[in-house]
């Protein structure tokens, strides 16, 4: 079979992307539920529910390091997305037990599960394009679409199962969703082999090794999250990596440390980019909750339902973009990465403030309830912004990063943009609670005071990436 055939390296990629479609209908369908389920099922207040929300989606984008790098040394990408996907299916099982004990746990396995999926996911749909790297934008963008697809449908079909059936079976729905995807990936495994560098075969030995290693993390996960101790770990972590990292940076050509420079710049905006965008599942939900009117005629929206806004917005807009990218790129036109980075902010920061808008200066509706269209307008601008952001890092650090370390420096973007970043989120949600007016009668004033406060963050952020851009004479590269 030719390796290098495009048709080839379609239907490969296709099996991987679509796998990755049910990874993201159950993480997203199970994190939409999660803020709102901790509140009002498990009585936590809001600085608890947000604490744990952000140490639990921190930690979802940290164990990418570890999974890419037992991926890359080790197991292989394909099987690291089996281990990946197993545990996915083992951890909404676990939820879908009530009780706290099964709480921590069911998220401990999810955390482990995705630390062998995501990175190992990214690499194989690049591993498919190696001999087409002029694709590599759109293909990002395309997994990035069908992607959002899952995202946006998981957290409708959730919370239409806890609306009739329940908290246990809307958590259990995310593990059914992704056993369809790990049976559509092993059916399919064959046809993705053929693009893999390295072939790994896995003895007995190596299995017995990898399930002790897996459940003594998943054990240590759990308790961490109990504990509260993710920012440690996170702290640690970053320790860890600065060797590798080193190393990395040592070893690279003059051109390389050059790329490798850049890909840390935008980085760190693509952090900044993160910390509010996650307001989505956390301080926005609540907001949405509390103090939005979701009534359509007799019908009420679920609060989880806001949470699809921003990946059915992606999916829409995705194919626009990665169309616009392939007709540049048909041109010889290239924007610049520093450019596309900055109109992912512009949108966050427009996002944000259409929110504000909307409760401050516009009637609102009964009740002195903010109307809906207004939080959805701002949605849907800052999932917008997504579709520049994490697609064009993804396809700069696969063209550009140098060879074997491409898994871990995926990974160890992971590490900022999720691990720190969500983490980092949480405590700006607190802003809402900690803002909050003494004698107000409704929470709205301290949302807005948080959201007032990103939109100046994010405008300041937006200066500084313009003046780095003038500064150093952005060039093709």
């Amino acid at each position: 079979m030719n390796g290098s055939s495009l048709a080839q390296s379609k239907k490969a990629a296709t099996a991987v992307v679509m796998t990755a479609m049910w990874e993201f209908f159950s993480y997203y369908g199970m994190r939409a539920l999660l803020i709102l389920y901790l509140s009002q099922s498990l009585n936590f207040s809001d600085p608890q529910a947000y604490s744990l929300f952000g140490s639990y989606v921190a930690l979802i984008f940290l164990t990418p390091i570890v999974g890419g790098w037992i991926a890359d040394k080790w197991i292989g990408h394909s099987n690291a997305i089996i281990v990946g996907s197993i545990l996915f299916i083992i951890g909404h099982i676990t939820l879908s037990y009530p009780g706290q004990f099964n709480l921590y746990l069911g998220l401990a396995m999810l955390t482990a599960g995705v630390g062998f999926f995501k990175t190992n996911a990214i690499c194989l749909v690049a591993s498919c394009y190696k001999k087409f790297p002029e694709r590599h934008d759109s293909v990002f963008v395309w997994y990035y679409i069908v992607g959002n697809l899952g995202a946006a449908i998981g957290p409708i079909v959730c919370a239409i199962v806890v609306n009739y059936y329940g908290w246990s079976w809307g958590f259990a729905t995310g593990g059914i969703g992704m056993s369809l995807g790990l049976a559509l990936f092993l059916s399919q495994r064959h046809n993705v082999q053929q693009f893999v560098d390295q072939k790994f075969n896995l003895t007995a030995n190596h299995i017995i090794t990898l399930a002790l290693g897996t459940s003594v993390a998943v054990l240590a996960l759990s308790v961490i999250l109990f504990e509260g101790l993710a920012l440690w770990l996170l702290i640690g972590v970053g320790i860890a990596a600065l060797p590798t990292s080193t190393h990395i940076y040592k070893k690279a050509s003059k051109k390389e440390k050059k790329q490798l420079i850049l890909l840390l710049t935008i980085t760190c905006f693509s952090f900044i980019f993160w910390c509010f965008n996650q307001q989505g599942g956390s301080s926005i939900s609540l907001y949405v909750l509390r103090e939005v009117d979701r009534h359509i005629w007799s019908f009420t929206a679920p609060a989880a339902w806001f949470q699809a806004i921003n990946p059915m917005i992606i999916t829409i807009a995705g194919p626009l973009i990665a169309m616009l990218w392939r007709y540049l790129a048909k041109n010889n036109i290239e924007i610049h990465v520093i450019f596309k980075i900055m109109t992912g902010l512009t949108l966050l920061t427009l996002g944000f403030t259409m929110i504000i808008a909307g409760d401050k200066l516009f009637p609102v509706a009964a009740g002195g309830l903010s109307m809906m269209i207004w939080p959805v307008l701002g949605l849907c601008l800052i999932g917008s912004g997504e579709l520049f952001i994490d697609p064009v890092v993804f396809s700069e650090i696969n063209q550009k990063a140098p060879n074997q370390s491409k898994g871990f420096l995926t990974g160890l973007y992971y590490l900022f943009v999720g691990g720190y970043a969500n983490y980092a989120a949480a405590q700006i949600a607190k802003l809402s609670v900690l803002l909050q007016p003494i004698h107000a009668v409704s929470h709205a004033a301290g949302y807005m005071n948080e959201f007032g406060l990103i939109v100046v963050a994010s405008t300041i952020a937006l200066f500084l990436l313009l003046a780095f851009s003038l500064k150093y004479s952005i060039k093709n590269t």
